[in-house]
């Protein structure tokens, strides 16, 4: 199986603060923040959550157009945001926020070979796949399996925005498939999208299990942190979703997991097809 995990350099959280000084990560809105709060708070009700979300007719919107995306699976359309907020639940209304929060806050980035829409469109292909995993593997986990495969590089447009030359390179020369991106970004800069996304992550006290997930998804030296089968394989996926790209997908779910070549077409296949459509919401 080809080697892609990496082994975290010492210096890469100097260079990455270096690096950070350099620009002001943008900050959620007041109301997504209190409301996350509140969804971590056993005692909190889903309908003092949905009266808070009404404050904001734009968050609204977009969590009811969310919600009856095909991804969502909703047995019928959703009109009313209480209803949408009951039917969702804590677990899945936080992931809803955290999409439209991170897309929010994120730069716009260009740079050759890269775009904004196919970035989101990669990031929806690996939210589903981690999720399609899971519903085999692991069904109690699918809804954070879900978040963490759509939140793993979210640190990309930031580099790209920050580093746009430099990167430019890193972005042709990920063109040879046989290197990886997180490779490419510690030979230039110490450290990687990894690195800056966990601590994104950090900053924007996100839940530990989504820390987790961004900073380690691409290191296997790190003995304290065991991710979920659906977001170790979902790490894999490259923007190119052809038949040689997703080939190390298929050896590690066999290899690891023992899930074989004909269930795993099955659940890519899937997840290409929700992916779309989740995109489309989120975008």
């Amino acid at each position: 199986m080809l080697k892609i995990f990496k082994k975290k350099r010492s210096e890469s959280q100097t260079a990455m603060r270096e690096m950070a000084g350099s620009f002001e990560l943008q900050s959620f809105p007041s109301l997504v923040m209190e409301v996350l709060s509140d969804l971590r708070d056993p005692n909190e009700s889903l309908g003092k959550i949905a009266d808070k979300l009404e404050r904001d007719p734009g968050m609204t919107v977009k969590i009811l157009r969310t919600v009856n995306a095909a991804a969502f699976g909703m047995s019928r359309e959703v009109t009313n945001l209480h209803t949408a907020v009951s039917m969702t639940g804590h677990v899945r209304l936080e992931t809803i926020l955290l999409a439209h929060a991170v897309k929010g806050a994120l730069p716009f980035a260009k740079a050759p070979n890269f775009s904004m829409k196919q970035f989101w469109m990669t990031a929806s292909q690996r939210a589903c796949l981690a999720r399609g995993v899971a519903r085999k593997l692991h069904p109690t986990s699918q809804v954070e399996s879900f978040t963490a495969g759509l939140l793993q590089d979210m640190a990309v447009p930031v580099l790209i925005r920050h580093r746009n030359e430099v990167y430019a390179q890193i972005l042709v020369a990920m063109q040879d498939r046989s290197q990886w991106l997180h490779v490419l970004e510690s030979d230039h800069f110490s450290f990687d999208h990894t690195d800056l996304g966990g601590q994104m992550a950090r900053d924007w006290k996100l839940p530990e299990y989504l820390i987790d997930a961004i900073d380690c998804h691409h290191d296997e030296e790190n003995s304290r942190v065991v991710l979920l089968p659906g977001i170790q394989i979902a790490s894999l996926l490259r923007h190119d979703t052809d038949l040689d790209s997703l080939e190390p997908v298929f050896e590690m779910a066999q290899q690891d997991f023992d899930l074989d070549r004909k269930i795993m077409s099955q659940i890519v296949s899937d997840s290409l097809v929700e992916a779309e459509e989740f995109a489309k919401q989120i975008g």
